[in-house]
This record gives C-alpha cells, structure tokens and sequence, in this order.
C-alpha cells in the first residue's frame, strides 16, 4: 500500500474521489457508493471501546447533507499514511499512544493523512507493535528472515504473500 511514492495520503480503493468543503472538512465518496447509509468495511465490531482488544467506537455513517453523495473522511477508518494505517483497532493503539499529546485519532482518524508527525508516527507504532496473524512485528520479522519480504505477512497477511483469492496477478 505503500503507493504513488507516499503521495497517496488515503487508500484509493476505499474513496474513488474525496473533496473538501469550505472549512477544509474531508469527505470521502466511497467505492460504489450511491448514497444513503454508508457501512465501513474497515470497521470491526468485534473490536469496540468494550471489547478485548479494543477498538475505536464506529457504525454506519450516513451520507452527509452538506456533501451529497459523500460521507465525511473522519468517520472512516480506511487506510492512510505510509504503512496504510487501516481498522478501527489500529486507529485505537495509534490514539491511545498519542493521548498523552491530547491527541484522539478516533475521533479525527483523518490526521494520519494530514498532520506528516501523526503519519510517521502511525507507521513506526505498526512497524514495532503490531503481529497480525504470525505473531511477530514487522521489525523482528526482517530481523529473523534476513529480508522486507516476510513483513507482508504481518502487514496484509494473505493477501500478498502468498496470494489468496486470485490475489496472484496484483503482485510484480
């Protein structure tokens, strides 16, 4: 995901287009989206401020009135900043490492893609925390394996390495 030489702030398959309204409020037109309510698939609800592992709080967004046929960008949990930061329990570890900040990424996940400090930051918290499915981070992956290739497990686990689901022509 790491995309358009980190010019790509936001993961293109999630919004087809976004735009911004006059006070710079993002919204996001969705894949396919042809109004109405709007279901994140980025959104787990096995994942929720009560459940363990936690997650930040998300539902169904509606469509905005201010921006027909858009949905805001804040109330998604898609994938932005250099490693894709993506569901709504990532968002949740990134928020809770910036709390002592006063910073609430659940509430404004739209910062990993436009405040550069708060994507790095998203991207080194992954990189050394998250397991995925393996049960190893991303750094003790190269670490152990000797190359960048085993963290796509930890990243997109199936979806790359090896492929799945005819996954196999999207790889060079």
């Amino acid at each position: 995901h790491e995309s358009h030489d980190f010019q790509a702030a936001r993961e293109y398959s999630q919004c087809k287009t976004f735009t911004t309204d006059s006070v710079g409020k993002v919204y996001c037109k969705p894949v396919g989206y042809v109004g109405g309510t709007y279901t994140d698939p980025y959104c787990s609800l096995q994942h929720t401020p009560t459940t363990h592992p936690d997650g930040c709080a998300c539902a169904p967004v509606s469509e905005s009135t201010s921006m027909p046929g858009y949905v805001e960008s804040d109330k998604l949990f898609f994938g932005r900043g250099p490693l894709q930061n993506s569901w709504n329990y990532n968002y949740k570890k990134l928020s809770d490492a910036l709390r002592a900040e006063g910073v609430d990424i659940c509430a404004a996940p739209d910062l990993v893609a436009t405040n550069e400090e708060y994507a790095w930051i998203s991207a080194f918290l992954f990189w050394t925390t998250s397991t995925g499915a393996v049960d190893t981070t991303c750094g003790q992956a190269v670490k152990c394996e000797g190359s960048f290739g085993s963290t796509l497990n930890v990243i997109n686990g199936g979806l790359e390495c090896p492929a799945i689901n005819g996954h196999e022509s999207t790889i060079w």
